[in-house]
């Protein structure tokens, strides 16, 4: 089986547990590297990227022993997803160009 492109809107689960939302695909301009932006929908809501390539990956059993997870980050699906605890704002990926590119200046300058 194929496997699918992540979309904006469509959630997963790390498997350490995490869920997390897809933001949007981006291209590293300086490497041509697929990318995956995602935002947590717990805590703090924080954004990260990562490589497409390792976002799709197996997960590592020889560095998580434990994990009985089969893929690093596995789709919820419809049925799932009602059962996934809706966030308290909203994620980035429904929000305004003026808002998501505040929401960046705001996470830039905490780090």
């Amino acid at each position: 089986m194929e496997k699918q492109l992540p979309q904006p809107g469509w959630r997963y689960r790390h498997f350490k547990g995490g869920l997390y939302q897809i933001v949007t695909l981006a291209l590293n301009t300086e490497t041509g590297e697929d990318m995956v932006v995602y935002q947590a929908l717990y805590d703090d809501f924080k954004v990260y990227v990562r490589p497409l390539s390792m976002f799709l990956s197996e997960t590592d059993f020889v560095k998580y022993p434990d994990s009985t997870q089969p893929m690093r980050f596995e789709r919820i699906d419809a049925e799932d997803d009602r059962n996934v605890p809706k966030p308290l704002k909203p994620p980035l990926v429904n929000l305004p160009l003026k808002k998501l590119q505040k929401s960046f200046r705001m996470a830039f300058l905490q780090n």
